[in-house]
């Protein structure tokens, strides 16, 4: 690999003595030396330093020279100087990575474009310096900077995607429109090498199980789960034609509720063929939403939640219970508490969440909610809990109250929390359980706070963004359940807890130990 070196502008600026015969002349050897003499006298210094192995990207933010030099030198003699005065500048700038303000350094093209992309998503690609190379495209909407930047070269930007976590993919996903998101699976389909048909459709099926978010759209969803079963040895249109043909299939099994004869869907033959030998049950549940599928918990598979943040709240919504005496409110009806301890869990995602939190496949399992007794729906759970009388309620606001006044906590909801949490107005019918199921998780949420040094006092909302909002991979083994965290933007703060690499065994649902992790 050819080393390069690209400078965006030269400022120059010449001091001539006075008294030196002939300025112009002089001027015009200096604009030869920098205009026309200086590449190749910067290509000869700065040769020995290209490693043709070493395929990483610099980008320093601007190099300050001064080069003392005698007036009547030749052009080729100043450009020299001036090559040995930026080498040995760069000498003291191009070390380790950068420190990011002067210099930067990315381990290849991939890995620029896979930083562009993630920022560009996130809104702040702009205010970075080191994206000169993009800024053509500073003048196009979001996503279709996402689109070109990625489609411009489609093998770099299959490895830019396939490099990302997994919640990185799919907030880039989410940030195109559904015909841009369409458009760079195609493109990237076209430029991939052909696969098997039945490999893509295998891969596709892993992915299914790792890949599944529900904030996502319809072709964001695709294209993740696209970008998720590349990773996994498919690609080419072969990937494109098994994604469409999962697609069709899941719209013909939504509507009648039937696996379909092949004339049904006859373009996909082939693919529902293979599918159905694979299992009809396993694909037709792998194809629900997240939300509708239910875990069992003799079945050794793994599953993802948008919600494993909340994994770090359990042992802490445990011990809220215990000492608040749930389960004796209740007259210990397990069923009751594991509906509750569900609508907590899911409140402490927000009011935005907590419905979809709700019917999360993998919170209900943890939960250990009875799926035959229980609606999906979170309003018709607190429905459930008013028809079973006041009388629980009240046990419990009592023994709440009790419990926070021991311990000199605060009973109501701070006011920059009240919006997180959203409570239905006074005088609805399910206005107290709301407002106790919120307490109650602002009781977790606090006790998280005070877990984190420093953070004591931080708000629900930024607890949430900051250190909860993951997520995670959920594996049943024989003896533990493992899940896998993404890193959160604070990750460093969470890991000096020891709060991501504990182990713990809950007193309600699965008997097996938790096992956290993060991600790499």
């Amino acid at each position: 690999m050819e080393g390069k070196l690209t400078i965006g502008r030269v400022d120059a600026e010449y001091m001539i003595d006075r008294a030196a015969p002939d300025a112009n002349a002089i001027r015009a050897r200096c604009d030869e030396a920098i205009r026309e003499r200086l590449e190749r006298s910067l290509s000869a210094t700065l040769a020995r330093w290209c490693d043709r192995d070493d395929a990483s990207i610099w980008v320093v933010r601007r190099v300050d020279i001064d080069v003392a030099a005698n007036a009547i030198l030749p052009s080729d003699d100043l450009s020299r100087d001036v090559a040995r005065a930026v080498a040995a500048n760069l000498r003291d700038v191009l070390v380790g990575d950068g420190d990011g303000i002067g210099a930067i350094r990315f381990a290849d093209a991939a890995a620029l474009l896979m930083r562009f992309l993630i920022d560009s998503a996130n809104g702040d690609a702009w205010s970075r310096w080191y994206y000169g190379r993009y800024r053509g495209l500073g003048l196009l909407p979001a996503s279709a900077v996402l689109r070109t930047a990625i489609c411009e070269d489609p093998g770099l930007g299959m490895t830019a995607l396939q490099r990302m976590r997994d919640d990185e993919v799919a907030m880039v996903a989410s940030a195109m429109s559904a015909n841009d998101a369409r458009a760079v699976r195609i493109n990237l389909g076209h430029a991939g090498n052909a696969a098997a048909l039945e490999s893509c459709l295998n891969a596709c099926l892993h992915a299914l199980g790792h890949g599944a978010d529900h904030r996502l759209s319809s072709e964001a969803q695709t294209l993740n789960l696209f970008v998720h079963a590349s990773q996994h040895g498919a690609s080419g249109s072969q990937l494109n034609a098994a994604i469409d043909a999962l697609r069709e299939l899941q719209r013909v099994l939504a509507e009648t509720g039937t696996w379909p004869h092949s004339m049904e869907i006859e373009r996909y033959g082939e693919a529902l063929a293979y599918l159905e030998r694979a299992g009809r049950r396993l694909v037709a549940d792998l194809l629900k939403p997240p939300t509708s599928r239910v875990i069992d918990p003799s079945t050794l598979m793994s599953y993802t939640t948008s919600f494993g943040g909340c994994f770090l709240l359990l042992p802490l919504l445990a011990e809220t219970f215990h000492q608040s005496n749930v389960a004796s409110a209740f007259g210990n009806d397990d069923s009751a508490v594991a509906v509750l301890r569900l609508l907590v869990l899911s409140a402490c995602t927000g009011a935005d969440n907590a419905d979809i939190a709700y019917e999360d496949a993998v919170l209900r399992f943890a939960c250990g909610i009875d799926e035959s007794a229980t609606g999906r729906l979170r309003v018709e759970a607190i429905a459930q809990l008013l028809s079973g009388g006041d009388l629980p309620r009240l046990r419990l606001a009592r023994s709440f109250k009790q419990f926070t006044a021991q311990h000199k906590r605060p009973l109501r909801i701070s006011s920059t929390d009240k919006k997180y949490f959203r409570s239905i107005k006074n005088g609805h019918p399910l206005s107290g359980w709301t407002r106790m199921i919120n307490a109650l998780a602002y009781e977790v949420m606090r006790r998280f706070g005070k877990r984190l040094p420093g953070f004591t006092d931080s708000s629900c909302a930024y607890l949430w963004k900051n250190f909860l909002d993951l997520r995670a991979h959920v594996d049943l083994e024989t003896e533990r359940i493992v899940v896998r965290l993404a890193r959160a933007p604070l990750h460093l703060v969470l890991n000096l807890t020891g709060m991501t690499g504990g182990k713990y065994v809950l007193p309600f649902g699965d008997a097996r130990c938790y096992g956290l992790f993060t991600s790499d």
